[in-house]
């Protein structure tokens, strides 16, 4: 990511203007990002979003994390809580995969990398939330990149899901199979969950 950002001084273009472009936040809205990197789009909805407004980030990454906190504290930002945690079915204690050192951002808690693996936590979405008193009304806009386990934390996030007004969510089935299920299961699973929360 952060060559990408070096080189082309944007990430994830069709992204970036879909954010820009079509969400439109209003007073005390709040935004999910899992994951959140090293702040790309953290920093660009703090742009998009009301000062009222709150964005949680969630980053697995030890080195990442520590990024994105040194680049919220740079910009000055305090509407943005980050989260040292991942987002599963169940809160339990879990291998969490690297990948090869040049891409920081695609560790995941599927065993789709290599052997180079840490013990991490995860959390239910919709008990985390509301142990934070989060008011689900209040959710315009969450955005899940985590490399195929994506089915695992929409499956904690029903309350989430049905006050949610924007869903963007990466899908890689190949990866989503490491988890169990074919291609087709996967598919369909994420398709009846997001259809029953949303309609």
């Amino acid at each position: 990511m952060a060559k990408k950002i070096y080189k082309n001084r944007e990430y994830e273009a069709e992204v970036s203007n879909y954010l820009s472009n079509h969400i439109a936040f209003m007073d005390n809205d709040i935004s999910f990002d899992f994951v959140a990197n090293i702040s790309w789009h953290c920093i660009l909805l703090h742009k998009l979003m009301p000062l009222s407004g709150t964005i949680f980030y969630f980053e697995s990454d030890q080195l990442n994390y520590e990024l994105l906190a040194s680049n919220i504290k740079s910009h000055g930002i305090d509407n943005m809580i980050v989260i040292d945690k991942a987002l599963s079915n169940k809160p339990e204690t879990i291998k969490l995969y690297h990948y090869l050192r040049k891409n920081f951002g695609r560790y995941s808690l599927l065993d789709i990398n290599s052997d180079d693996s840490i013990d991490f936590e995860t959390l239910i979405w919709d008990e985390f939330f509301e142990t934070k008193k989060v008011d689900f009304s209040r959710i315009k806009l969450t955005k899940i990149d985590i490399e195929g386990y994506e089915l695992f934390a929409l499956v904690g996030a029903k309350g989430v899901l049905e006050n949610l007004r924007c869903l963007i969510c990466e899908f890689e089935p190949e990866h989503m199979v490491k988890g169990g299920g074919s291609h087709l299961t996967n598919l369909l699973a994420c398709w009846k969950m997001l259809d029953s929360a949303l309609t």
